[in-house]
């Protein structure tokens, strides 16, 4: 959860048009259920939707992604979490804007977690981005 507090600071300063998407998923064995209104409470911004991904679909396709394009998400972006039984978890995916997600997820330009210890390269990374206005 540390993440996600990480993630609003970042939100406060900048307040670009950008849409983020939070998907939660168990991991730990105490994770049985969806996250509750404190968990969820973190993260206030109004560009933010969060959704429950028990199946870890998300998760799936954020491991194929880093997998199948080595070239274009560079191994330092590609760290993150991973349990022994592959789930991708406390990552960060950021996409050129108007990216679009059809049958597979779009490149990331950028991939990385666990998320408190790259939201420097997260911030770096939104401050540097070309605006898109929505």
């Amino acid at each position: 959860m540390r993440g996600a507090s990480a993630l609003q600071e970042v939100l406060t300063k900048d307040k670009n048009p950008l849409s983020v998407y939070v998907v939660w998923e168990p991991v730990l064995p105490t994770d049985w259920k969806s996250p509750g209104t404190g968990t969820l409470g973190r993260l206030f911004d109004r560009r933010v939707r969060q959704f429950w991904d028990k199946e870890h679909l998300i998760s799936a396709e954020m491991r194929k992604a880093a997998e199948s394009y080595p070239s274009e998400i560079p191994v330092q972006r590609r760290r993150t979490n991973d349990k022994a039984d592959g789930i991708l978890w406390d990552a960060i995916a950021i996409f050129k804007p108007g990216a679009k997600w059809d049958t597979t997820m779009p490149v990331p330009k950028f991939l990385g977690g666990t998320v408190v210890k790259v939201i420097g390269d997260v911030e770096g990374q939104l401050s540097a981005a070309p605006r898109r206005n929505n």
